[in-house]
């Protein structure tokens, strides 16, 4: 909705390039080198690109947005929209030549949004000061320290030196194109985020308290004088407390746990409070300090150890073993490190301890792995060779097979999660949430079961359902009539203390109860009728519960079905682990986006 369309055809492209064949450029030679010098084949890099991007320690690429001025400013539609177009384009063809250490791959001048501004995406690299590893790789660090950017202190990095650059530079050229940069705030001229938006909340206060101080006559009356009196107070407490966060100076806060890390900065995100991510940790202003080791004290590491996730890497990697060796091979490209004696030992990338592998568990021996592999290669082929004889059909059938053999490769890529249906077992075919199910649903369709079917099933328990709510309904009101009658049987029958009048409601009530002569002689049935119902109702609701839990089954299966037949099942999975882990690596308070 941003976008303006009829001024597409005025965005400039200096460079598209896919990231993929920039590495190729880049690196191919040093990763060529590297795997050359590598004794062991799983040490060996195959594709690079997808090394780092499976990789914690760097960003594959960034991208940067560069703008000058904002939509009241420099709109599009503005007189200076031209005028700022040149200036981004001087910025844009020299950033490569300022930068040698940023390969820009993709650089785009968007003209059809609210303002004119650049969209830069570049590749950091390094070419020296590598003893081990490759001799040219990807590090925007050590990128920007070859270009002579050097930390000097905590507040001032090599990014926060070179972010300072290069606004160096769009200020130059903003000056040769007779324009000034605006000054807001005489003391501070460049402010950071934080301090920007303390100085803007400070012109909020100020704007309250004169308006405050300008009260009018109207306003005089004493309920009025002690309102303001208050808002008063609190403007005055609002804005002393933005003048000590304003003059507080930054700290910074190490942590050596990346799941305490994320906790203290969701935490401070929730409370808004500002802050500065550096390699470590972070930096925030001192008045918040209290605040940080108050969520630091809340905070409960998840007992997750080294064991298990060993145990977690090895299920998920069984799966796409040929062998044992395969296995240790696959694990060894996962940064752990194998022991061959007596008992097979791995140990960690974050330990120096080796770990038995016999001593995780019975199901974790040399015998039981060799066991586990051959199992889920049995299943594998008997779904395999069920897809293969289903390969003329475009059947419902072969949809569902298909589905499972999709979803073995899903697991043993780790695109998509791992469910036990017994925590305390070992992950395997045989112990997989989500495979019980599908193959629960071919043995339905095994068994004649169709789409049509599926969804006939479930409108007949869903009929079911509704007719015994109705039932029950309609028994329930019988049952609080015959009730009520009793209470009426009591006063006029069994002498129940009542006044002439109640006495006389209840006798014509029950002489409106036509279906059978109520008399002396028989009165005592209502009891009998009234027990009945009673047990009919419970008969009844006990038979819903039934029919419900039967309704639930067949909407699963329905609804699942559905999925299947939509061959969207096993990308749905995931997708949503996809979505999963992104979200462990979004950052705040950085123009640099993943």
């Amino acid at each position: 909705n941003n976008i303006n369309s009829d001024r597409t055809n005025q965005n400039i492209c200096y460079i598209r390039e896919a990231p993929e064949k920039a590495y190729e450029k880049l690196f191919s030679q040093a990763v060529k080198e590297y795997n050359d010098n590598q004794k062991q084949p799983c040490r060996r890099i195959k594709n690079y690109y997808e090394h780092i991007l499976n990789s914690k320690r760097e960003e594959a690429f960034y991208e940067i947005i560069v703008q000058y001025g904002n939509q009241k400013s420099s709109s599009c539609n503005s007189e200076v929209s031209e005028e700022t177009i040149k200036m981004l384009d001087e910025y844009m063809k020299s950033f490569q030549k300022r930068n040698p250490n940023l390969y820009v791959f993709n650089a785009t001048l968007h003209n059809d949004e609210a303002t004119p501004h650049l969209h830069i995406n570049f590749i950091p690299f390094y070419t020296s000061g590598r003893e081990k590893g490759l001799c040219k790789g990807v590090s925007f660090k050590a990128a920007l320290i070859e270009q002579g950017f050097i930390p000097s202190n905590a507040m001032k990095n090599q990014t926060v030196a070179w972010e300072e650059n290069e606004r160096n530079v769009m200020e130059q050229i903003l000056n040769s194109h007779g324009y000034n940069r605006e000054n807001k705030n005489d003391k501070h001229v460049h402010m950071n985020v934080t301090d920007y938006k303390i100085y803007k909340e400070e012109e909020k206060i100020q704007k309250s308290l004169n308006q405050i101080k300008r009260a009018s006559a109207e306003e005089s009356n004493e309920n009025n004088i002690t309102r303001l009196k208050e808002k008063l107070i609190q403007a005055e407490h609002m804005n002393r407390k933005l003048s000590e966060i304003h003059k507080s100076q930054y700290v910074p806060c190490y942590y050596s746990s990346p799941d305490k890390l994320a906790f203290v900065q969701s935490a401070l995100d929730k409370e808004k409070i500002q802050y500065h991510e550096t390699d470590t940790g972070f930096e925030i202003k001192k008045c918040f300090i209290e605040k940080v080791r108050e969520i630091e004290k809340s905070y409960k590491p998840v007992r997750s150890t080294l064991r298990d996730k060993l145990r977690e890497d090895i299920d998920r990697l069984v799966l796409a073993s040929d062998s044992v060796e395969d296995l240790l091979r696959r694990l060894e490209t996962e940064k752990y490190r194998i022991k061959h004696g007596k008992y097979i030992s791995v140990c960690p990338e974050q330990s120096e301890k080796y770990i038995r592998l016999k001593s995780l568990g019975e199901s974790y021996s040399e015998l039981a792995l060799r066991n586990r592999i051959a199992s889920a290669k049995d299943t594998e082929a008997k779904y395999t060779a069920n897809l293969n004889a289903l390969s003329d059909s475009d059947s419902f059938e072969r949809t569902c097979v298909q589905s499972i053999c999709v979803y073995f490769v899903g697991i043993k890529r780790g695109i998509v999660p791992m469910k036990k249906r017994n925590a305390k077992q070992p992950f395997s075919w045989k112990n997989d949430v989500e495979l019980d199910k599908l193959s629960a649903l071919n043995a339905k369709i095994n068994e004649g079961a169709s789409l049509d079917s599926l969804k006939k099933d479930f409108e007949i328990n869903e009929e079911k359902v509704n007719n015994l709510r109705k039932e029950i309904s309609e028994q329930k009101a019988l049952l609080s009539y015959f009730t009520n009658l009793k209470e009426k049987i009591k006063i006029v029958f069994e002498g129940q203390p009542a006044d002439q009048d109640t006495f006389l409601t209840a006798k014509r009530e029950i002489e409106r109860f036509t279906k059978f002569s109520i008399t002396k002689d028989n009165y005592r049935n209502i009891y009998s009728l009234i027990t009945s119902k009673e047990s009919m109702i419970n008969r009844l609701e006990s038979e819903l519960s039934e029919k419900t839990e039967e309704l639930k089954i067949s909407a699963d299966y329905y609804t699942f079905a559905q999925k299947i037949a939509g061959g969207t099942y096993v990308q749905e999975l995931a997708y949503n682990e996809n979505i999963m882990k992104l979200s462990d690596y979004v950052e705040t308070g950085s123009a640099i986006i993943k």
